[in-house]
């Protein structure tokens, strides 16, 4: 008999992350089980066979799962050494937003929004999930509003492979759509600026703005040209470059003021940005601040 187990990685009110790993001795179909939410699965590993009713499918590392919630399905494992897998699971709203784009019946069958059971695990989407696994370890410095947009683009990308594969495009957006996907981004950037130095979740933001956080996520990153997160990031980065400029103040009390999680947080996003440690722009501004003081000193002693 096969045993299994899944250590959660993450976990918010519309994203899960899961670590699961399987012992896979059972050459026959093993007991039914169900999934308990919208996952998308990554095998990682190993080999297995899924049974829906009389469908069956090979799970491997070259295919993407999709799991509705409470459907029946069997496992059997044609080869030993067990599997291992990355499992993603979204709030029921995001998944209908997501799926919508492809095919706007999903409105009328919300129990089952996933209408196949397999896609292509193309390498760019493979090396993310395997990717976002490992920053989900301690010490891994992702903030929330970083992991939630990764698995929210992660799984977008998967889910558009599955209907890509089965020659479905997304559907064209009327104009008052886009309108409205204008006036939301508008909204948004409005929200994260009165927002700057207080923890900002895709939830939060979302529910503010009275629509679903994949939504939300989609809609900004089209009209704005960069993810949510990236954007929050920036606008508090040159926050810091003023306060840097202007004031003595300690770097570890400006980090946590401004949304970073931690002084490391701070000075690795600031330096990805500018290109210096804060410190080291504090120092420059410094010095060139006492040069242009040198300078006009003599200026005004020639003068005189």
């Amino acid at each position: 008999m096969s045993t299994s187990r899944t250590r959660a990685c993450y976990r918010s009110e519309s994203v899960f992350v899961g670590d699961y790993r399987c012992d896979g001795c059972d050459s026959a179909p093993g007991a039914e089980e169900t999934s308990r939410g919208l996952d998308v699965v990554f095998p990682r590993s190993g080999v297995f066979l899924l049974h829906f009713g009389s469908r069956t499918h090979v799970a491997d590392a070259n295919t993407v799962l999709f799991f509705n919630r409470h459907e029946p399905y069997r496992v059997t494992h044609p080869a030993p050494g067990g599997d291992t897998c990355t499992v993603l699971s979204l709030h029921p709203a995001c998944v209908a937003d997501l799926v919508s784009e492809f095919d706007p019946a999903v409105a009328e069958r919300p129990e089952r929004p996933f209408s196949f059971a397999t896609g292509p695990a193309e390498t760019e989407s493979f090396v993310a999930q395997r990717r976002l696994l490992s920053v989900l370890r301690p010490g891994g410095g992702m903030d929330a509003l970083a992991i939630e947009e990764a698995v929210f683009e992660l799984v977008g990308r998967v889910v558009a492979g599955g209907f890509l594969a089965r020659g479905r495009r997304s559907e064209r957006s009327r104009p008052d759509t886009r309108k409205a996907h204008r006036r939301l981004a508008r909204n948004a950037r409005a929200v994260l600026h009165a927002r700057l130095r207080e923890r900002v979740t895709l939830d939060g933001v979302a529910r503010e703005l009275h629509t679903s956080p994949y939504h939300f996520h989609r809609v900004f990153r089209r009209e704005v040209g960069m993810p949510v997160h990236r954007y929050l990031t920036r606008l508090r980065l040159r926050a810091a470059v003023d306060e840097l400029a202007e004031s003595s103040v300690d770097l570890t009390a400006l980090a946590l003021s401004l949304g970073f999680s931690s002084h490391s947080h701070f000075t690795g996003a600031f330096r990805r940005e500018f290109g210096v440690s804060p410190s080291a722009f504090r120092r420059m501004v410094r010095s060139e601040r006492a040069q242009m003081s040198k300078k006009l000193e003599v200026s005004q002693v020639v003068a005189s």
